[in-house]
């Protein structure tokens, strides 16, 4: 099957850009790291799978979306993520390390 090359090109982008945005953002959340830990009180154990919840949050999500998207189709699946990313929005005013998680792990679903 031969692909238009400048539509190609335009989805190599997309998906070039999109890695680029997820380095940025790992390297956004180690800047973090040393303003997190005296903020949640957190014990090196509980900084570590914070830092990792963002990896596995990544793989779980991925799976999801995928799955969701081949059985469902791409707009209900993108009405979904609005509804189930916008609560987790609200995670700046938890002090708590158990909110914290668990607004992120919201976010996998």
């Amino acid at each position: 099957m031969q692909g238009n090359p400048i539509y190609i090109v335009f989805i190599s982008l997309i998906a070039a850009f999109g890695g680029l945005l997820f380095g940025f953002d790992i390297a956004v959340f180690a800047g973090t790291i040393p303003f997190i830990q005296p903020y949640y009180e957190l014990t090196e154990a509980q900084l570590g799978w914070t830092g990792s919840s963002l990896y596995v949050g990544c793989i779980i999500g991925t799976l999801i979306t995928g799955y969701m998207t081949d059985r469902f189709g791409r707009k209900p699946e993108v009405q979904c993520q609005i509804q189930t990313g916008c609560p987790c929005q609200r995670q700046w005013w938890r002090r708590r390390l158990v909110f914290l998680l668990l607004t992120k792990q919201s976010m996998w679903l």
